[in-house]
Formats: C-alpha cells, sequence, structure tokens
C-alpha cells in the first residue's frame, strides 16, 4: 500500500489540481476547503480503483454501478434543484464570472461529476497503462473552460499544474525504466517542450472576458451612425404587431428567459401593450404609438410618479389657501425603485419593463440606450445591442391596491375633474412663473391615455357596454370603476382553467356562457369593460415574477407568461389591474396546458429508468463473451467454403492467445497447436489439419471434416472454462 502510494501521489494531486482549477471559477471565496474536500474524495477514489481491479470482471461491475449510480445521483439531484436555478445548467456552466450567481447545487454537480471522471482517466492512464497524450488532455480540460468563457486562469494554476505534471512524466519514467537515465531520452524532451509550448501559448492567447472589446466595436458603431435617427418603421419590426394568444396555449419546457434581482413581489413584468381590439381575442399595435415616442424620458418620467402629483396639488392648494380642497395624504417618495434584469437564454433586444418605470439603464453604465413610445414599452435603439444582456429599470413601485395612500388619493378623481384640477395647477405656474413641470407631463400623459379610447366603440358590443354599466354604477373615480371590473371577475362566479377555450370565439361567450378561461380571456374582458366605462385600458403580455430564487433573485420562465390589464388611472397613472382569478393548477405559462406535476414522481421515473440501464449495462458486461461467441457462431454458419475454415481458425488463435497471454497472430499452425497443448492440454490438430489442408492444399473439405473441427473447437472452450 506504502508503494502504490508513492506510484499514485502525483496523479492524485495533479487530479485536485485540475478540479481545483474548474471549481475556483464557480465558487472562488470558498477554494480552499473544495480543494481539501476534493484531494480527500480523489484519494479515496485512486485507492479505490486499485482494489477494483484486483477482479477484473467483479471490479468492472462493481465500478459500473458505481458509474450508474453517480450519474443518478446528479441528475435527480438537478432535477429536484431544477425550479430553482438562475439559469439552465449550460448558460450557468459557460457564462462569464460578473454575469452570473453561485449556486450551490450547480456547483455540487460540476465537482462530483469532474472528480470522478478526472479520477477515473487519470487513475487508467498512469496506474494501468502510461500514456502522456492522454493526461496531457486531461491537463487541458480546465483551460478550454476558461477559454469558452473568456476568463484568463490564475497563474498560480498555470504554474502549478505544470510543474506537477512535469514531476509526473520524471517520476513515471523512474518508475518503468530504473536502469534509463531520463534526461538523455528525446521522447521525454519532446513531451515536455510540447506540453510547456500548450500551456505558454494558452496562458498568452486566452484573453481577459471579451466585454470590453465588445463595447469598443459598439461605440464605434454607434459613433459612425451618429446623427442617424432611429425610424420607427425599424423598430416595430422588432415587435410584434399582432397577438391572438395563441402563445399562451405552447406547453412550457421551464426554460430560464430571466432572472431578476428586486425587493418588489409580485412583480409584473411586461414585454409589449397592445392598444386596438381586432375579434376573436386578437389584439393589434397601432402605428401611431410608436411615431409618438421619446428618445429620452428621463426628465420628463421624473414627474410622473404619484408622490409628485400629490406635492404638486398640495404646494398649489396651500399657495392659494384652499382648505377644502382634494385630501393630499402624505406618502412615500418611491422613486429610485429598481430592479436588475438579466436575460439569460433570450434575446435583450426588447426590455423588460414595469409600471411607473422612468428610465431604464445598463447595469454599470450611465447612458441612456433606450427607445420609449406612448404605450410605456422600452426596448434597445436599433443601433445599439447590449453586450451584457443585462439592464437596470427605475420604476415608482405599485401593488393590486396601489401604494399606501393612493387609492385614497385617486379616488378623488374622475378624468373629467382631474383634468380640470391640472388645467388649474399648470395656470397658476404660469402666473407665478413656476419651474415646475408636474400638471403639464401629467396632462401630456393623459392625453396619450386617450388615445385609447378613440373609435373604441366599434370594440364594444351592446352586452358589453350594459355590463359595464352595470358594475359601475355608483361609482365615481376612475379608481373604484376599474376596481369594481376586477372585482367583479374576482368574485367567484368565474373560474381559471388551463388549457380551456371558450366554446365560441368571441369574448361574449367568454363574459356571459362559458365563465371560463384563461389569463388572455380575463385580460381582454377586462380591457373592453374598463373601455366601456370610459377608462382608457391596454392590453398587457409579459411575465409575473413569482418565483424567488436566493441572495433576492427571482426567476422568470416560459412557465410565468402572463396577460392582464392596465388601465389609466386619474391622480396616480397607469395602473395593473389583473383580473385573472387563482388556481391550484400550474399556471404553464400564458395559459397553457401544463398539468401539475409532481417532481418526486418524476423523479422516481428517472431512477426506474437509471435502474433499467445499469441492470442492462451489467447484463451486456457479464453476458459479453457469450454475446461474442453466439455472434461467431452465426456468422461462422452462415459461411461456405474456405472463408468457413478460416474464420474458425482465426477465432481459435485469438482465444488461445487471450487465454494464455501469448500473442498468437503470427503463430504458425504448428506452433498453435504445441500452444494448446502445453497450457491446456488439450489437441486443436482436427483443426490446424484443415486450416492446411484447406488453405495451402486448396483441397476443399468435406462436410464431415467440417462438423469435426467445430465440435474439436467447442471442445477447447469447455477445457478452458473447465480450468478457469
Amino acid at each position: 500500500m506504502k508503494d502504490y502510494a508513492k506510484k499514485a501521489a502525483f496523479p492524485i494531486i495533479l487530479s485536485t489540481l485540475l478540479v481545483s482549477m474548474i471549481m475556483n471559477i464557480y465558487n472562488d471565496s470558498e477554494i480552499i476547503p473544495i480543494t481539501v474536500l476534493a484531494l480527500i474524495v480523489i484519494t479515496a477514489l485512486f485507492f479505490l480503483f486499485k482494489l477494483l481491479t484486483k477482479r477484473k470482471i467483479l471490479g468492472g461491475l462493481v465500478y459500473t454501478a458505481i458509474l450508474f449510480g453517480t450519474f443518478f445521483f446528479l441528475m435527480s439531484f438537478m432535477f429536484s434543484n431544477w425550479y430553482a436555478a438562475p439559469m439552465p445548467f449550460s448558460s450557468w456552466f459557460y457564462a462569464a464570472q460578473d454575469e452570473t450567481t453561485k449556486f450551490a447545487p450547480f456547483s455540487i454537480v460540476l465537482f462530483v461529476a469532474f472528480s470522478f471522471f478526472l479520477s477515473s482517466v487519470l487513475f487508467y492512464y498512469t496506474q494501468i497503462i502510461y500514456r502522456s497524450a492522454a493526461v496531457l488532455l486531461c491537463s487541458l480540460i480546465p483551460f478550454a473552460i476558461y477559454a469558452k468563457r473568456y476568463e484568463t486562469p490564475e497563474t498560480i494554476y498555470i504554474a502549478a499544474v505544470l510543474i506537477v505534471f512535469l514531476a509526473l512524466m520524471v517520476h513515471q519514467r523512474q518508475l518503468s525504466h530504473k536502469e534509463h537515465i531520463v534526461l538523455t531520452d528525446g521522447s521525454y524532451w519532446i513531451s515536455v517542450s510540447l506540453f510547456v509550448g500548450v500551456v505558454i501559448g494558452l496562458a498568452i492567447i486566452i484573453p481577459k472576458p471579451q466585454v470590453t472589446p465588445l463595447r469598443d466595436t459598439f461605440d464605434e458603431m454607434i459613433e459612425a451612425m451618429e446623427g442617424v435617427s432611429v425610424d420607427a418603421d425599424q423598430v416595430i419590426g422588432k415587435l410584434q404587431t399582432e397577438t391572438d394568444g395563441s402563445e399562451f396555449n405552447e406547453a412550457p419546457t421551464g426554460k430560464m428567459y430571466y432572472y431578476v434581482l428586486s425587493d418588489d413581489a409580485p412583480l409584473y413584468l411586461k414585454s409589449q401593450t397592445y392598444d386596438e381590439y381586432i375579434g376573436k381575442r386578437r389584439w393589434k399595435v397601432t402605428k401611431e404609438y410608436y411615431e409618438t415616442g421619446y428618445s429620452d424620458w428621463g426628465s420628463k418620467q421624473s414627474y410622473l410618479t404619484y408622490s409628485n402629483i400629490v406635492e404638486a396639488v398640495r404646494t398649489y392648494q396651500e399657495a392659494n389657501g384652499i382648505t377644502d380642497g382634494y385630501d393630499t395624504p402624505e406618502v412615500e417618495n418611491n422613486v429610485g425603485t429598481s430592479a436588475e434584469i438579466y436575460a439569460s437564454d433570450f434575446p435583450a433586444q426588447y426590455a423588460l419593463t414595469a409600471n411607473g418605470i422612468y428610465t431604464v439603464r445598463e447595469i454599470d453604465y450611465s447612458e441612456r440606450v433606450t427607445y420609449r413610445n406612448s404605450h410605456g414599452d422600452v426596448f434597445w435603439e436599433v443601433s445599439y445591442m447590449p453586450p451584457t444582456d443585462k439592464y437596470k429599470i427605475y420604476y415608482s413601485s405599485e401593488n393590486a391596491d396601489m401604494m399606501d395612500g393612493a387609492a385614497e388619493f385617486a379616488m378623488q378623481f374622475d378624468r373629467k375633474s382631474f383634468r380640470e384640477l391640472l388645467v388649474e395647477i399648470e395656470n397658476f405656474n404660469d402666473e407665478e412663473e413656476s419651474s415646475d413641470f408636474t400638471a403639464m407631463y401629467f396632462r401630456q400623459e393623459l392625453n396619450d391615455a386617450e388615445k385609447y379610447l378613440d373609435d373604441t366603440k366599434g370594440e364594444i358590443s351592446d352586452e358589453i357596454q350594459a355590463l359595464a354599466d352595470e358594475i359601475t354604477e355608483g361609482c365615481y373615480s376612475d379608481f373604484e370603476k376599474a376596481n369594481a371590473i376586477r372585482n367583479y371577475f374576482l368574485s367567484g362566479d368565474y373560474s381559471y382553467q388551463l388549457g380551456f377555450r371558450a366554446s365560441g370565439n368571441d369574448i361574449e361567450t367568454f363574459i356571459f356562457e362559458d365563465k371560463t378561461g384563461i389569463c388572455v380571456d380575463y385580460a381582454t374582458a377586462t380591457v373592453l369593460l374598463a373601455r366601456a366605462a370610459g377608462l382608457p385600458a391596454r392590453y398587457t403580455t409579459g411575465f409575473l415574477m413569482t418565483e424567488p430564487m436566493s441572495d433576492g433573485y427571482y426567476a422568470v420562465r416560459d412557465k410565468h407568461g402572463h396577460a392582464w390589464a392596465e388601465i389609466y388611472i386619474s391622480g396616480y397613472g397607469w395602473m395593473t389591474f389583473d383580473s385573472t382569478p387563482a388556481s391550484d393548477e400550474i399556471d404553464d405559462g400564458m395559459g397553457g396546458t401544463q398539468q401539475n406535476i409532481d417532481p418526486m414522481e418524476t423523479m422516481w421515473v428517472v431512477f426506474v429508468l437509471s435502474a433499467i440501464g445499469v441492470l442492462l449495462a451489467i447484463l451486456i458486461i457479464v453476458f459479453l463473451p457469450t454475446i461474442r461467441e453466439g455472434i461467431f457462431r452465426i456468422i461462422f454458419s452462415l459461411s461456405k467454403g474456405e472463408k468457413k475454415i478460416v474464420k474458425l481458425y482465426k477465432r481459435t488463435s485469438k482465444l488461445l492467445g487471450k487465454k494464455s497471454g501469448e500473442n498468437t497472430e503470427a503463430y504458425s499452425t504448428v506452433e498453435l497447436a504445441v500452444l494448446a497443448k502445453e497450457k491446456f492440454g488439450y489437441d486443436i490438430s482436427p483443426i490446424t489439419k484443415l486450416t492446411e489442408k484447406v488453405c495451402y492444399g486448396k483441397i476443399p473439405a468435406e462436410k464431415n471434416e467440417t462438423e469435426k473441427s467445430f465440435e474439436c473447437y467447442k471442445g477447447l472452450l469447455k477445457v478452458i472454462k473447465k480450468k478457469k
């Protein structure tokens, strides 16, 4: 055991270094305990493999069982933590270090997989047979990973791997050629030079993360396009101009689209809004809304927050001595609420946003590179693509009941009274030469919002109009009306059912007959009822951020897709109203058809399939000689003439060589017969004499001669088996 420890020391150290080098990318802060653990695990594996080599068949079976057991553990472990993953494993594995988060389950999988793989390969190519090329390839694995991730390996790792590899080569030469002077061996120096050259080349060539050169390229593009305006037609081509809700019925895969760092949940992250209803649950984007966009909303949006308008009304009333005017409750200024959005496996050309958004910026960059239209949609300018697919949104926070004090303030207004108040404040500020533009900007937004009511009567049937009047009867403010419409669908008479499609294509069938549907149906109905009640409203698609991870992050997957209504509330602004009832079923993404699947049930399926795979592998290994023998006999029976005899002789020669440990490829027929007699005490002359007769004498074999030689072969098998 002591001698083996000396022989295996360098391979164990090299394996540990390689695992540590890989894990340093993902868990650099805990790399010391990880390295120590790797050393312990790999040492144990090397001694286990040594024990397995003492019994070839049993050892092979045990190793196969360990291999499949390890595979099953890794797969089941990944599956059980799949819903909490920040992104798919492949994306996490290749993502640059500053663009991903530490995720312990993925790190554990990576550690176990590489520890087992590297120790297995290096054990075989250093303890069973020595192949310097195989050891070299194993040593290059971490460098390949670093290169793929655009990261530079630490110098200490490069030096350590180089030193241990060279020491391993020297030690291996000393073990195999004790009488030989290694330093005079030309092949040794060729191997050393090859490895050193490759390592140094990689250290020089492998760049830092390619963010900097990419940013330089984009900067050059932007400079070249200075003065070129962004055409609305170009922008609109990047967006979905029409939707029929069909995307909501697609079965989700659980694929990660984004992950979001936010303290605000549940947060509605919209991707696009639609203004024109064209029937049969279909919505369209009208081009005019994109033609009224702003390239920079920073200064304007700073006024479009609830706290700003409250303060503007309070200042106006105090300046004019108005004591019986509107109540202006003390409110918390939520300007500055932010969320960091990381695009995982989805293009970030079109940015997710939230209501009350006032700016979008690249993380770590100050320039605003976004385009915004009167829909409130935000996306990157066509001339600029974000190289990192990550950005930060700043917005005024809201929830289902509005912010503290917001409802109290908004319930004092309908559109008419709110507009009158804004005009009064504007006129007063003009007279006083005030620089407060809050009222003016709110009035401009109200004008834009009212475009959603233009010619809307063509979308509203008499039945929907009558229902809207009934629901909002007795309501004064915009907020009261919108809240009444939402509560109408949440009252209990309506239900949510995945995969359900109404008996008719018209929305009236859903509202008045089926009363069962998906988010598409509820969002469409809410928008139309709100418009019938005189409220500007729009159909919105996006994601509902409800899946918490760790460290404040939330997962946003395809199954989190959702549709809802946005309604303009006088005294507040655009507000989210989600009228889709809660369901015990799992929402698979915008109203799809996924069933509620128990992860444990799926894991048991994986277990059964893995167990079957292990059993089949064991059976194949155990019965491999029998399988080979069966294949030979089939081929032998189908062969004719000289080929039949040649195949039998070759099979006999190969069998004797394998069981005796001799190289029988160059043996003559006489030498092969002597070997069979000496090693196994068996006479194979019927096979060798028939071979000489047919192959050398060119005399065809008689049927009885062929049968006799085959019986001789079967007898040899029995003798070998009995002796073993």
